[in-house]
């Protein structure tokens, strides 16, 4: 496993921020990414979701049930490929993206899935925060923000290193 080097560093509210040497994702690869996440379990979640509540998509009986299996499906999803040693959905493994915190490692799966439930921050306020994204030097949207990620381009060795 690469390791990073730390070498320069600055204290910012108490948090460790590393000058990383990367380059960071831009919003079209990511929301390119996103759209290949979906194409990708759409199918399969909703082969499963038929099979426990059945055929009928248009039953307000089991809405609620429904929208919580999907989250927590997705929740586990991100959470278990975002945290794992590629440190990409599959999705962002197609575009050469993975998913590092402000050291340049790997999230824990308990980071990475709050990192997804998040994303409502980003989204709600009419996508303000997933457009953030475009302007930010460092292409965080408010979710990567408020957890201290960033979605880089995966170099071919796989490491995130410090500037010096």
């Amino acid at each position: 496993k690469p390791k990073v080097i730390v070498e320069n560093t600055e204290q910012v509210d108490s948090i460790v921020v590393e000058n990383l040497d990367v380059i960071y994702a831009s919003l079209g690869s990511r929301i390119l990414a996103y759209f290949l996440d979906v194409l990708i379990l759409i199918l399969p979640l909703l082969v499963l979701e038929n099979m426990i509540f059945g055929e009928e998509f248009t039953s307000s009986k089991d809405s609620l049930w429904r929208n919580l299996f999907n989250m927590v499906c997705w929740t586990l999803y991100y959470g278990l490929t975002e945290s794992s040693d590629g440190q990409a959905t599959i999705g962002k493994r197609i575009c050469g993206l993975k998913v590092i915190d402000e050291k340049g490692e790997k999230l824990t799966f308990k980071k990475a899935s709050l990192r997804y439930l998040a994303q409502i921050l980003s989204v709600l306020p009419l996508g303000f925060g997933i457009w953030a994204i475009a302007t930010d030097s460092k292409k965080q949207a408010w979710h990567d923000m408020l957890l201290g990620c960033y979605v880089i381009k995966n170099k071919s060795n796989g490491s995130a290193t410090k500037l010096e």
